[in-house]
């Protein structure tokens, strides 16, 4: 029976994209995210937004842009495209960079103190949301599977 508990598989089910296994750059934002802009040249343009409800954030000069579902590199290329359409800046330079990560949720089932859904603050790591969940018990197993969904398939993987 102990050899059988040992070998009982952590569950980490990251809900949303799952920023502790994938870069900074294919982050996906999500609603409650702050992310700060800037625009080279324009400091007066410099804006801190929360992600909201529907998933946009507001810019000077060009109103609602969508966030949510986006990479930062996606949306600072929205910006920067409709301030030059809109005739406001010749080839802007944006550059957004996320000041808190509260759109992202992790879920950790299986043999850890306080197994349930956490809200990730920041990139983390596999160890990190392990400690957010107290650490592994004595009888839990060393092997970590990850399962996230994104564009609408799950994804399965061992660690």
């Amino acid at each position: 029976m102990i050899s059988l508990w040992r070998n009982v598989w952590m569950l980490c089910a990251l809900l949303l994209a799952a920023p502790a296994w994938s870069a900074d750059k294919d982050y996906r934002m999500g609603t409650g995210d702050v992310v700060r802009i800037t625009l080279y040249g324009n400091p007066d343009l410099t804006t801190e937004a929360r992600v909201g409800e529907d998933g946009g954030i507001t810019f000077p000069l060009i109103g609602a842009v969508k966030a949510a579902g986006q990479t930062p590199a996606a949306t600072e290329k929205e910006i920067a495209t409709r301030l030059a359409k809109g005739g406001f800046i010749v080839d802007p330079n944006v550059n957004l960079n996320i000041v808190q990560y509260r759109g992202q949720q992790v879920s950790v089932l299986g043999r850890v103190n306080r197994p349930g859904k956490q809200a990730l603050e920041t990139v983390s790591r596999i160890t990190d949301v392990l400690a957010l969940a107290g650490g592994i018990i004595v009888d839990g197993a060393d092997t970590v599977t990850l399962v996230r969904t994104r564009d609408g398939k799950t994804e399965y993987r061992d660690i």
